[in-house]
């Protein structure tokens, strides 16, 4: 069972996100992955969909299909919050939930996964669809004045995810692109994805500054 954190984002393989953790059932869930006598250190991130993150009630909704998360960094920050890193590692779809016995929604969830197969394909695949996907990110990053990152070198199979991360695509798109098992249809998605931002930034004459286009470091 993998215990599940909802939040209002989508983590992606390989992607780090830091996270500040202070409601009691996640900090309840926190100390359950990195204590005891044999930690995981792994958590389950699902997106919101309906609701929100934290609070009485919280989440009435979340996606179907999540991404494990790693901790990598774990400090308190004296309030009884902590600053936390992670880091995503695997895709899973959720096959049933176990609901919290606390009382009042206090509890974290834990659900039955499957984790999904990264859909392997040849290195000559994956090559055209980088390199469009590639062409769009520099373009997209050309267009609103920021310093792209250099993706040239890192595996092609990762190249959709770095991508999907640093352009501030709507959260359903982000939804559809973890979704995608093929790694060429996942390219092809993305790159579609990156040039219809662009597309929409030329017309409104504006774009957001709410994600930055670089990778998130913790403090």
């Amino acid at each position: 069972m993998l215990p599940l954190f909802p939040l209002g984002t989508v983590l992606f393989p390989g992607r780090p996100l830091p996270l500040r953790i202070f409601e009691p059932r996640y900090v309840a869930l926190l100390a359950s992955v990195i204590g005891g006598r044999n930690p995981t250190r792994e958590l389950g991130v699902v997106t919101v969909r309906a609701g929100r993150e934290v609070g009485a009630g919280g989440f009435v909704a979340t996606s179907d299909v999540g991404c494990s998360a790693v901790v990598q960094h774990a400090a308190p920050t004296g309030d009884g919050a902590f600053e936390v890193l992670v880091q995503g590692a695997r895709r899973f779809r959720v096959d049933s939930v176990d609901l919290p016995e606390t009382p009042g929604g206090a509890g974290y969830q834990r659900a039955q996964v499957r984790l999904l197969d990264p859909g392997g394909r040849e290195a000559a695949d994956l090559a055209e669809p980088a390199r469009r996907l590639l062409t769009a990110y520099h373009g997209y990053c050309d267009l609103v004045g920021a310093q792209p990152l250099d993706l040239a070198d890192g595996p092609p199979e990762a190249l959709a995810w770095t991508v999907a991360d640093l352009v501030p695509l709507a959260l359903t798109a982000r939804l559809e692109v973890l979704a995608v098992d093929d790694p060429v249809a996942r390219l092809e998605l993305v790159g579609g994805l990156v040039t219809t931002e662009i597309d929409l930034v030329r017309e409104v004459r504006a774009f957001p500054r709410t994600q930055p286009l670089e990778a998130p470091t913790p403090n």
